[in-house]
Order: C-alpha cells, then structure tokens, then sequence
C-alpha cells in the first residue's frame, strides 16, 4: 500500500528565489521526539471509546541511495508512554514502534511493517512523514510560496475496524526564510494542510457508505542550508472521520476523531 504521493511541487519558479535542495549524500540523524495522541472511535464492538497516550522516543532517519533515487527512512528505536496515569502496555509500544516510513526525494511515502506494506497504528502518527518528509526546490522559492506534497492518509488507523483504504491530502510547506533559532544555518517552513472529505466508499460490511471529514496539520520545520536535513519540527494533526449512510442510527455506521501533537529535536549531528 503506498502512502503518498508521486510528486513535489514548487510553487514559485521565479528567479531570485531560494533553492532549497535535499543534498545527495548518505546521512543519519537522531532525533528525540515527544508528543501525545488522542483518539476515539465508535464503532467496533472491541474498540476502546476514548484513548489518549503521551509518548517519548528516538526516531532515526536514515538517507541513502535505491536505484536512481535517494530515499530516507524513517525508525523509531526506543519509544515509551502513558495514558496520563499508566504505562501503556507493551503491545501498544511495539505497534506504535514497529515498521518503518520510507520517504523518496522528489516522490512519495510509504509504510512497511517487516518489509511488507502495511496500515500503521494511530499512535505511530507521531513518526508520520509530515514533518521530516524531504523538501526539494530546485527552481528556488520566495517568502510565501509553497512546496507541496501529496500524503495518503491512512484511514484504518483511525476507523480501525473499516478497511476502506487512504485518503490523499495536500500538505504545504510555506516558506518563510531563514531562521535564526538554530546553531546552524537553517531555513523556516510552516506545515499547511487543511481538507475536506465527502466521497462513496466501499466497505465490506455495508454498501452505500460516505465518506465524510476533515484534516488538519499545522506546524513549523526547520531545514538545515548546507544539505536541506531536517533540524527541528513541531506540528499538529487533527483528524475527523464519520461514515455515513441511510437506514442507519443517526445516520453514522463510525466515526473517528484524533489529535497528535510532537516535537523533533536533534539529538546528534550527521553519522554519515
């Protein structure tokens, strides 16, 4: 299953705007990311109605070359949380850790789970592509302009009983200069996304379904000048989902709504 899209795009190809390049050279960062997720789901008979977990971790990304491309991929190596009063449990962990994103210069995202394409956990949206996904601007951007990507929204982790498959979402990276809050030399991108849905789906239980919702992210990344690697993020998803349909009680066969919220903070400079 892939989970976005195929293409990037500037906005601006203006002359006298900033290049902003993913450097082609193999690189490992470290970073710690903490954060928190809370979601609800109505309609599995096994589905918890309201979960909520605060998360600390260590995600690895890793760039190197496949084929003709340059992809970086996305490992946690240490995660622990709680639900504000518990450890969560071991099984939680692991399905949050566990699998790994793989993101492709200039292309799109996907996740795999022992290699094989898989439906990530909602608490795995910490470690989502959104904020550490590579940016590449080759014809130069201005203030203001936007490199957008497309991402395929998992929406089984969220209606988690409802195999119904991914739902695109454009998200954009507003540039908006230099920053000066790193030790380094960095640029300032805004996360932008915001979306509605209304389309049929197909669901193996019930015919006649609409998908209905919206989606959310916003936050800041900055990326280092000298190879565009990313230096520190911080950003918000929020996610609304109902199936609906006729004959149905208040017209709703299930509904999802979830919110995750992290900080990436580099831990280590390049390994190589």
């Amino acid at each position: 299953m892939l989970l976005a899209s195929v293409a990037t795009t500037a906005l601006s190809t203006a002359q006298g705007g900033q290049v902003i390049r993913y450097k082609p050279h193999a690189s490992l960062d470290v970073f710690s990311v903490t954060g928190a997720v809370t979601r609800q789901y109505a309609g599995g008979v096994d589905a918890p109605p309201l979960r909520a977990a605060q998360l600390t971790g260590t995600l690895l990304l890793r760039t190197e070359p496949s084929g003709e491309q340059w992809v970086v991929t996305g490992v946690c190596r240490e995660l622990s949380g709680n639900d504000g009063t518990q450890p969560l449990d071991d099984a939680a962990l692991r399905r949050a850790r566990l699998g790994k994103w793989l993101a492709t210069v200039g292309g799109g995202c996907r996740y795999t789970w022992n290699d094989e394409p898989a439906v990530p956990s909602a608490l795995n949206a910490l470690l989502w592509p959104i904020p550490w996904r590579p940016l590449d601007a080759p014809n130069g951007v201005k203030i203001g302009d936007a490199i957008e990507q497309r991402f395929e929204l998992p929406l089984q982790a969220f209606l988690e009983d409802d195999p119904i498959g991914d739902q695109p979402i454009t998200i954009r990276y507003v540039f908006r200069g230099e920053s000066y809050l790193s030790k380094e030399a960095t640029w300032l991108f805004d996360i932008q996304a915001d979306e509605e849905i209304r389309r049929p789906v197909r669901h193996p239980e019930r015919e006649g379904l609409t998908l209905v919702g919206t989606v959310k992210a916003s936050g800041s990344v900055r990326v280092r000048r000298a190879d565009g690697r990313l230096d520190y993020a911080r950003f918000t998803l929020d996610v609304r989902l109902t199936l609906e349909g006729e004959g149905l009680p208040f017209g709703v066969f299930s509904s999802a709504t979830a919110v995750a919220t992290a900080e990436y903070q580099r831990k280590a400079p390049d390994g190589g």
